[in-house]
C-alpha cells in the first residue's frame, strides 16, 4: 500500500479530522504508513503551522498505547528530520508521560527515549525533561537510580528545581534502603538552603516517613521535630492544599510517629499522642480527628508492650472509641489488637473477658469476628487456669470449622497447651490428637513450637500418671529425635525443646535409669552447641535423685 495514495480517508481528513484518520491508520496498518500519510497530508494541505497541534492530538490519543506512540514519533522524525515538521520537544514530553501513566510506570523506556533524543534528535537534557526521569524512577521507588540522575543533573550543571528535589526525597520515602534517611535529610537541607526551593509540607512528610520505617534509635523525636515544621507550613499555607490534603498530611505524619513508637515498643507514649491529635480535633476546627489507623496502631503497640497493664489499657482505649465522637469507630483489625493484648497477658482471668469482646465484636455488623481474633481467644483460654478450659478452647475451635476458616498451626498450638495443661483423663490422648491432625495437614506442619508445647505437656501429664513413666519419657525422647534428625531447619530443638524433654524426666520417677537419659540429652545439647544455663544443670541434677517405687 502507497501511504501517499489519496484515499477517502485523507480527503475526509480535509476538513479537519486528520488525528482520527492518523489514528486509524496506526490501527490498521504500520507506524511507517501513518507517519508518511501524516506528512503526505500535512504538505498537501500546507498545514505547517498547525501540524504540531495535529500531532500533539494524536500522541495524546495514544496515551494508553506508548509503543505505538514511540514507534510513530520515531518513524515521524526520522522521515521530517530537518524540515518544520519535524517533531518538537513538547511532543515527547508527551510520550515521556505516557511512560510515566504506563501500567506499570516505564522508567527503563524513559530513559532510553531521553538517550535518544539527545543522541538522534539532538534535544540535550534540560529541567524538565530531567525532572520526568526522575519522576519516572521515583514512582518505581527505584531511589538508587532517581538519585542517580539527579547528580548527574548537578554534575552536566542542569539546573535543579523544586519537584527535582521532591521526586529524590519521595523515591527516598519508598526505599528500604538503610541510606534513606541520610539521604532524605541531605535533600531536605538543600531544599531548606534554598532560595527559590524552599521544602512544603509534603516534603517534610516525605522525611518523616524515612524516620518511620527506618527504626532507627531517636526517631520519634526526629519526627515529633519535623511535625511541628510540618504543622507550622500548613499553618501558613496559602491555598496550596485542599483542607482534605491538609487532614491527611496532618494523619499520615501523625500515624508515622505512631509507627516510630510502635518500634520501640512505648505504648504510653503512643497513647499519649493519639488523645492529644483528638483533643486538638475538638478545639480546632481544622485539625481532623484520629483516623482508625492510628488508633489500630497505638492498639497494636499496647499488644507489644512488656506492661502489666497492657489488656487493660487497650480496652480503655478501645471503649473510648466506641462511645467518644473524637475517635472513628473501631473495626475490626481494633477488637482483634485488644484480643491480642489479653492473650498476651499472663493474667489468668481474662479468657472470660477476651470471649466476651469476641461475642461483643459480632453483635456489629461492621466488625465480624476473623481468624485472628478467633484464635487471640483460643489462646486466651488455653492459658487460662478454668478447669474447663480445654473444652472452651475446643468450642473456638468449632466455630472456626463452623465458619468455613482453615485453621492454622498457632489455633493447633492453642489447643495442644490447653490440653497439656489439663489434670483430665484423656488430655494427654487430645493433645497427640491435635499434633497428628497439625502433622497430617496438606497446607501446614509442627514447628519447635508445636514439638515443645506436645513434650511439655508430657512432663505435666507423668508428673500426675506415675504409672505412665516409661512411655511418656520414650515418646519425648521420640519427639527430640524427630527433631534432631529432621532435615527442616525449623525444627532444630532449642532450648525450651531440651529443658521440657527434661522436665519429663525428672517428674518420671518410676524408671531407674534417669540419670542415664538426662546427661544424654546433655551431651546433645552441648553436641548441637546449645547455651546451658543453671537451671538446666539443675534439671538434669533433679533426674540423678534417687527413684521412688
Amino acid at each position: 500500500m502507497n501511504p501517499l495514495s489519496t484515499s477517502p480517508d485523507i480527503e475526509s481528513s480535509r476538513n479537519g479530522l486528520l488525528a482520527p484518520i492518523i489514528l486509524q491508520q496506526l490501527k490498521k496498518g504500520s507506524a511507517e504508513d501513518a507517519a508518511h500519510a501524516f506528512l503526505h497530508h500535512c504538505n498537501k494541505e500546507e498545514m505547517h503551522h498547525t501540524s504540531d497541534i495535529e500531532l500533539i492530538a494524536i500522541l495524546e490519543a495514544l496515551h494508553d498505547d506508548p509503543q505505538t506512540s514511540e514507534r510513530f514519533l520515531k518513524t515521524l522524525q526520522q522521515l521530517a528530520n530537518n524540515t518544520l515538521l519535524r517533531p518538537k520537544k513538547i511532543h515527547y514530553q508527551i510520550l515521556l508521560r505516557s511512560w510515566l501513566g504506563f501500567s506499570p510506570p516505564s522508567a527503563k523506556r524513559a530513559e532510553s527515549l531521553l538517550d535518544y533524543m539527545e543522541e538522534n534528535v539532538g534535544m540535550q537534557h534540560d529541567t524538565e525533561l530531567s525532572n520526568l526521569l526522575l519522576e519516572a524512577w521515583a514512582k518505581k521507588s527505584n531511589a538508587e537510580r532517581t538519585q542517580k540522575v539527579f547528580d548527574r543533573m548537578i554534575r552536566k550543571q542542569i539546573q535543579v528545581d523544586f519537584y527535582s528535589m521532591y521526586h529524590v526525597l519521595s523515591a527516598w520515602s519508598n526505599s528500604k534502603s538503610p541510606l534513606a534517611v541520610n539521604r532524605a535529610e541531605a535533600m531536605l537541607l538543600r531544599m531548606e538552603n534554598s532560595s527559590t526551593s524552599k521544602p512544603n509540607a509534603h516534603c517534610y512528610l516525605r522525611v518523616i516517613e524515612c524516620w518511620a520505617k527506618s527504626k532507627r534509635k531517636g526517631a520519634e523525636a526526629r519526627i515529633e521535630a519535623l511535625i511541628e515544621l510540618l504543622n507550622q507550613k500548613l499553618a501558613n499555607d496559602t491555598g496550596h492544599n485542599t483542607d482534605e490534603e491538609k487532614e491527611q498530611l496532618r494523619q499520615i505524619a501523625s500515624s508515622c510517629l505512631l509507627t516510630a513508637y510502635h518500634n520501640i515498643g512505648n505504648a504510653h507514649r503512643a497513647e499519649e499522642v493519639l488523645l492529644d491529635f483528638a483533643k486538638e480535633s475538638k478545639i480546632n476546627a481544622d485539625w481532623p480527628p484520629p483516623s482508625i489507623e492510628m488508633c489500630v496502631s497505638v492498639l497494636s503497640t499496647w499488644s507489644k508492650s512488656q506492661s502489666s497493664r497492657r489488656a487493660g489499657r487497650a480496652e480503655k482505649l478501645l471503649n473510648l472509641m466506641e462511645h467518644d465522637e473524637a475517635f472513628p469507630q473501631p473495626d475490626t483489625a481494633c477488637y482483634t489488637a485488644v484480643l491480642k493484648c489479653i492473650a498476651g497477658s499472663r493474667k489468668q482471668d481474662l479468657a472470660q473477658k477476651a470471649e466476651a469482646l469476641l461475642h461483643r465484636m459480632d453483635e456489629k455488623r461492621e466488625t465480624k469476628s476473623n481468624m485472628a481474633s478467633l484464635t487471640c481467644v483460643l489462646i486466651a483460654w488455653a492459658r487460662s487456669v478454668d478447669l474447663n478450659a480445654p473444652e472452651k478452647a475446643e468450642r473456638i475451635f468449632q466455630m472456626i470449622l463452623d465458619r468455613g476458616m482453615d485453621p492454622d498451626r498457632y489455633v493447633f498450638a492453642g489447643l495442644i497447651t490447653a490440653w497439656g495443661r489439663s489434670d483430665k483423663k484423656d488430655s494427654i490422648r487430645k493433645v497427640e490428637d491435635y499434633f497428628q491432625r497439625l502433622k497430617c495437614s496438606q497446607t501446614i506442619g509442627p514447628t519447635v513450637v508445636e514439638y515443645t508445647a506436645v513434650i511439655q505437656a508430657y512432663a505435666t501429664y507423668v508428673s500426675k500418671n506415675q504409672e505412665k513413666s516409661r512411655e511418656s519419657v520414650d515418646r519425648t525422647e521420640n519427639l527430640l529425635d524427630e527433631m534432631l534428625n529432621s532435615e527442616d531447619k525449623g525444627l532444630r530443638p532449642n532450648i525450651l525443646s531440651y529443658a521440657a524433654v527434661l522436665k519429663t524426666i525428672a517428674a518420671a520417677r518410676r524408671i531407674p535409669d534417669r540419670k542415664r537419659r538426662a546427661e544424654k540429652v546433655l551431651r546433645r545439647m552441648k553436641s548441637d552447641h546449645v547455651d546451658i544455663p543453671p537451671y538446666i544443670m539443675n534439671l538434669v541434677n533433679k533426674c540423678s535423685s534417687s527413684t521412688c517405687a
